[in-house]
């Protein structure tokens, strides 16, 4: 075939498995259909992925079948690092999580030896799955902090220690020699839950909002994620949000992750309550669901005041089709969705802010290294199945 032949190819095997991973099974009619590629060119593709058992027919051998992808034949491996803990895990094209294996880290862990024990436990996994016959369309790891993942570079992570300027991806391919795919965690975290989740299906606009460790709000625009040009977009983290003199992990004073982090918020309210002391927000939630302190839910909306207008200008910059939220507890996260939408209320002021929806995100684990997964499928959809190991 000609290149161009080729180029057209590729583009109708990527819509096709793009179809079939968002709608499930389909006939080969309904493909052609809805894609608007012949039917002759349609059969041909489904014909040759059914010889690579990339897809799976409902009824074998029957001419009108429906068909649909083998989430068994688009396994990666994945990891998330964090600041106290690496997690490794096995994700089926279905978004299944095949197990999660952890080793604790400590926060003074330089970067070099992070990225050898990532390194050591993704290697122990591809060893297993080649012993298991279980092959792998490719390997990524989610980061904190700004990334450029054209060339796996950890650019800067304020909450990693002297991670800076880190070469992640060539590390860790001269370590298992096979490429390595390196992204931010937050991009990850959006992707994972837009690519998985079928409530959000056909959603091309959302801003991702985390408040964990760290404080983030990730855009995506036209079902692309905005990256910015020195890949720092969203990094709202670290921009000014008090007067208060708290300091900052950055080395700054003030920044919005001193108010409004999930530690950051535990902390303001102990410090309202002398005589309890929560240790993480997931018990700070459930305090309030106990309704033994009434004043409770109100100190956590004012706590929470700080995030207000950053978020209700990018609302009004991107126009989302919803925000997705996300913190590291579920109970926490449903908490704060009613509280949130209630503070966009008084800061965007017109009917506008009646129509935004706010959402809660998956688990965060589990949607990071869901979303690593979705960048890896994404690719293989687009240049073909080449196994990693």
């Amino acid at each position: 075939m000609s290149s161009e032949q080729i180029r057209k190819r590729r583009s109708n095997e990527e819509a096709l498995l793009r179809e079939l991973h968002f709608r499930g099974m389909l006939s080969r009619s309904e493909l052609s259909r809805r894609l608007d590629i012949r039917k002759s060119s349609v059969t041909n593709i489904v014909t040759d992925m059914l010889e690579r058992g990339i897809l799976i027919e409902e009824h074998p051998e029957a001419p009108r079948s429906r068909v649909g992808l083998n989430g068994g034949a688009m396994r990666t491996l994945t990891a998330y690092l964090t600041p106290g803990e690496i997690r490794v895990s096995e994700i089926l094209g279905d978004g299944t999580v095949s197990g999660i294996a952890r080793e604790k880290t400590s926060r003074g862990t330089l970067p070099s030896d992070l990225l050898a024990k990532t390194a050591q436990m993704l290697g122990a996994e591809l060893k297993a799955a080649r012993l298991a016959r279980r092959p792998m369309i490719g390997v990524g790891v989610a980061v904190p902090g700004t990334v450029d993942p054209r060339i796996g570079r950890g650019i800067h992570a304020v909450n990693l220690r002297q991670w800076k300027d880190i070469e992640a991806g060539r590390i860790l391919e001269a370590e298992l020699g096979i490429p390595v795919r390196v992204e931010n965690d937050a991009h990850c975290q959006l992707l994972g839950n837009t690519w998985f989740r079928t409530d959000l299906v056909g959603y091309r606009n959302l801003l991702y909002v985390s408040l964990q460790e760290g404080v983030v709000a990730v855009g995506m625009v036209g079902g692309k994620v905005l990256s910015g040009k020195h890949f720092a977009a969203g990094e709202i983290g670290c921009l000014r949000a008090g007067s208060e003199g708290r300091r900052c992990t950055c080395g700054k004073s003030d920044c919005l992750q001193t108010y409004v982090s999930t530690p950051a918020l535990v902390n303001s309210l102990n410090r309202k309550r002398p005589g309890r002391s929560f240790h993480n927000v997931a018990e700070l939630a459930s305090a309030v669901a106990g309704t033994e302190d009434p004043d409770l839910l109100g100190d956590v909306h004012a706590a929470l005041e700080p995030l207000a207008p950053i978020v209700a200008t990018m609302t009004a910059m991107l126009d989302p089709d919803a925000i997705v939220l996300a913190t590291e507890d579920a109970a926490f996260s449903d908490l704060v969705r009613p509280l949130l939408e209630s503070h966009l209320n008084r800061e965007m002021l017109g009917l506008y802010a009646q129509a935004v929806r706010v959402v809660v995100a998956d688990d965060v684990e589990k949607a990071t290294l869901r979303g690593v997964a979705s960048v890896l499928i994404r690719r293989a959809f687009r240049n073909g199945f080449e196994m990693a190991g």
